[in-house]
């Protein structure tokens, strides 16, 4: 994922955790808040509730994987967050994507494709 991509600062993780508009799902929650940029931002967080180090990395990578081709479909200007619940740890690929597509399109982070 590009740089530009992503939220790194803390203090961005704290003020959309605190005013971002929530949406939720039994693997994950996205917390999404305007941002006034060109382009859209993603952070991941991943509790150590979810298990050992490897396991929290193979579910970031496993997150950013299924963002990653749907990044050109996403609204830009958004600030978006994307915290892992302890279902996703046991879940397929396939039901990763799935919710992730599903809570963007919640969320009406999607744009319309033309026909």
């Amino acid at each position: 994922m590009q740089r530009r991509h992503r939220l790194r600062r803390s203090a961005d993780f704290e003020s959309l955790r605190r005013s971002g508009q929530q949406f939720r799902l039994p693997l994950a929650i996205l917390i999404v808040r305007a941002n006034g940029d060109r382009f859209s931002r993603f952070g991941f967080l991943v509790s150590k509730r979810l298990g050992n180090a490897a396991e929290r990395n193979r579910v970031k990578r496993r997150l950013r994987e299924v963002i990653r081709p749907q990044i050109g479909l996403i609204q830009p200007g958004w600030d978006i967050l994307i915290i892992a619940r302890n279902a996703m740890t046991k879940a397929e690929y396939s039901e990763v994507d799935d919710a992730m597509s599903q809570l963007l399109r919640r969320a009406d982070l999607l744009q319309a494709l033309d026909s």
